[in-house]
C-alpha cells in the first residue's frame, strides 16, 4: 500500500513539474494549465469529412489542453478560429480537398482531410406541364450531390414526383393529377437540398405561365396563355409601370417594365377568354439588377448540439419567413428580415429550415446536429 502511495506521488510529482516547465515558457500559469486539462490525448473527433459545396461543417475535437483553435493548412473554402469549416461556394476536380489542423492550448495538434462535391442541383428550377393522369419525365436535369437523390416531399399531395435512376443518373417523373404550383423537395444522401417548382395547368381553363415574375427597371418578360379557345384579351396596365405587347392569334405576350420607375412595383396582369374565365399573374419590378433566384446560405449544416448558425436569404423578392419546417431547435428571425439565428437541440437529429420570399417560392436549409 504503501509503495502504491508512492508511485502515484512520485507521478504526480512529475506532472507538475512537466506543467511547471510549460508554463514557464508561456503565457500561462500553472492553474490555467491544470484547469484546462481535458481527459485523454487531444485528437479530433473526425479526421475525415465530407461535404458539399456552400456548407459548414463544424469541428470538434477532444482531450489535451483546452481552448482548442483552428486553422486552415491547405486547400479551399475558410475555417473559424473555433473550427467551423465553411466549404466554397465552387470547386474543380482537381480542387476539392481541404486539410484543416486543430490545437490545444500546450501545442498538441491534430489534421482532418474535407473532401468537398457539388451540392445538388436542378436546372432549370421550374416547369410547366398539362394536368392528367400519366406519368410523365420532366425536363430537369440533376447534377450534383453525394449518393441516391430521393423525392422527401411535395405541396400538391393529390401529384406524385418519383425519382427514377436515383444514384447514376437521377430522372424526376411526375404525375399532375390536379392543377397548381407544385413545390418538390430534392434531397441527396447527404442533405443538401434542391427545390424543383412545377406549374400544373388544366388545357380546359385559362392560365398564365408563369404565374409570377420578377424583372429589372426597363427589361422584358415573356408570359405564355393556355386557354382552351386560343382567343383572350388582356387588361392594359399602368403606363407608368410599364406596357404589354401581344400579337393576335399568339399564345404568348410580352410585358415590359418601364425605365423611369424610381422604386420598386408590383403589377398584376390579368388575361380573360372569350368564355368570360379569368387568371391573373404579378410582376415584381426591382431597381437594379436582377436579384437572381431565392438563396439561403448556408444551404448545409453540420453542428454540434446547442451550436447556432447564422442562416441568410438573398435574391428572389423581400420580404423574407423563415420556418422551421421539420425537428428540433429553436429559431429566431433577426430584425433586420435577411437573417435568422438557428440554435440546435440538446439531443441529435435533423432540423429543415425554410426560407420563403414574397412570391411563395421557398429554399430549405438542412441542418445535422450531432453529439459534442
Amino acid at each position: 500500500m504503501g509503495n502504491r502511495i508512492h508511485h502515484n506521488r512520485a507521478g504526480f510529482v512529475f506532472l507538475a513539474a512537466a506543467v511547471l516547465v510549460i508554463a514557464s515558457c508561456g503565457e500561462y500559469s500553472v492553474y490555467d494549465l491544470l484547469g484546462s486539462q481535458q481527459e485523454g490525448l487531444f485528437a479530433l473527433t473526425q479526421t475525415e469529412v465530407v461535404t458539399v459545396t456552400g456548407a459548414q461543417y463544424a469541428l470538434a475535437a477532444t482531450g489535451g489542453h483546452t481552448e482548442y483553435s483552428f486553422t486552415k493548412l491547405s486547400g479551399p473554402g475558410e475555417v473559424s478560429v473555433d473550427g467551423v469549416y465553411t466549404a466554397p461556394a465552387f470547386i474543380t476536380d482537381d480542387d476539392n480537398v481541404a486539410i484543416v489542423t486543430a490545437t490545444d492550448r500546450v501545442g498538441s495538434s491534430d489534421s482532418a482531410k474535407i473532401t468537398i462535391y457539388d451540392r445538388l442541383t436542378a436546372d432549370p428550377l421550374s416547369t410547366t406541364v398539362p394536368m392528367g393522369t400519366v406519368s410523365v419525365e420532366l425536363d430537369v436535369d440533376i447534377t450534383g450531390g453525394i449518393g441516391e437523390v430521393t423525392v422527401l416531399s411535395n405541396t400538391i399531395e393529390a401529384n406524385t414526383a418519383v425519382i427514377h435512376d436515383p444514384v447514376h443518373d437521377p430522372v424526376l417523373f411526375y404525375t399532375p393529377a390536379e392543377p397548381g404550383k407544385d413545390r418538390i423537395e430534392l434531397s441527396d444522401e447527404y442533405g443538401s437540398i434542391s427545390v424543383v417548382t412545377v406549374t400544373v395547368f388544366n388545357p380546359d381553363v385559362i392560365s398564365i405561365d408563369p404565374t409570377s415574375a420578377i424583372v429589372a427597371a426597363g427589361e422584358t418578360v415573356e408570359f405564355t396563355v393556355h386557354c382552351s379557345s386560343g382567343d383572350f384579351d388582356i387588361e392594359p396596365v399602368d403606363e407608368s409601370d410599364g406596357s404589354i405587347s401581344h400579337d393576335a392569334g399568339s399564345d404568348t405576350f410580352t410585358f415590359t417594365a418601364s425605365e423611369d420607375l424610381s422604386e420598386a412595383a408590383e403589377v398584376e396582369i390579368t388575361v380573360t377568354s372569350s368564355e368570360g374565365l379569368s387568371a391573373t399573374a404579378t410582376v415584381y419590378i426591382v431597381i437594379g439588377e436582377d436579384p437572381g433566384p431565392l438563396n439561403v446560405s448556408p444551404s448545409n449544416v453540420e453542428m454540434n448540439t446547442e451550436g447556432r448558425v447564422t442562416l441568410t436569404a438573398s435574391g428572389g423578392i423581400v420580404p423574407y419567413v423563415f420556418e422551421l419546417a421539420a425537428g428540433g431547435g429553436e429559431l429566431m428571425e433577426d430584425p433586420d428580415g435577411i437573417t435568422a439565428v438557428f440554435t440546435a437541440a440538446e439531443q441529435p437529429g435533423t432540423a429543415r429550415v425554410r426560407v420563403y420570399d414574397r412570391t411563395g417560392d421557398f429554399v430549405v436549409a438542412q441542418i445535422r446536429v450531432k453529439k459534442n
